[in-house]
């Protein structure tokens, strides 16, 4: 028998809502994804959802950001002064790695399953164009802190390079997300950004 719409909202959270949604999402797409899918994952009513959010678009939304928050402070959280660029550069990496190895592939399937669909609806389009142009700008920072630092060339095309590096991450993602078994994911982000480095040391023979 459903529970009732007062047992539901003891029974459930605005964050297992979200975590429900975000594995569904990942696996199925959000536009082949329905609310009764939702709430029979969590074994409540459609009626209870609309408790917490008013539609299913307002879910992939909020599970997006939900998400990119989550990424944002474990992966793009500040170092402590005085840490050069490069050690930036490899920590970054290295919190990225650690995430993927923890959270397997659900995490990034999600990540770009919802930014490929649903990038035609404002909302979300909206809240991935800021994430990405923030973490643009995080790898902007790094870079102008190793040139300040005299690490990296002064002559380097800095916004280039920051999108060369989200370039070369998305990549590594899809390709790991299409053949996993072949793909090592951690040693293919750092020989990435290992050679970013020696790039960015060393900028006429890049």
């Amino acid at each position: 028998m459903a529970k009732s719409l007062v047992e539901a909202r003891q029974a459930v959270s605005r964050q297992q809502i979200l975590g429900a949604a975000k594995r569904l999402f990942a696996e199925q797409g959000v536009r082949s994804t329905s609310l009764a899918e939702i709430a029979d994952e969590l074994g409540i009513t459609k009626a209870a959802l609309y408790h917490y959010f008013d539609s299913k678009q307002e879910i992939a939304v909020q599970t997006v950001l939900a998400n990119l928050a989550e990424f944002t402070a474990e992966v793009m959280r500040p170092l402590p002064d005085g840490v050069s660029a490069v050690e930036m550069l490899r920590a970054h990496t290295e919190r990225k790695i650690e995430r993927a190895e923890r959270d397997g592939p659900l995490d990034l399937r999600f990540f770009y399953a919802v930014m490929l669909e649903e990038l035609d609806e404002p909302a979300v389009e909206d809240v991935y164009r800021d994430w990405w142009e923030r973490g643009r700008q995080v790898a902007v920072d790094m870079i102008r802190h190793g040139q300040e630092r005299g690490e990296f060339g002064a002559d380097i095309a800095v916004q280039t390079v920051a999108n060369v590096l989200a370039a070369s991450s998305v990549g590594i993602d899809l390709l790991w997300l299409n053949d996993p078994k072949r793909v090592d994911y951690a040693a293919a982000h750092r020989l990435s950004v290992d050679n970013l480095i020696q790039t960015l040391q060393n900028p006429s023979r890049g």
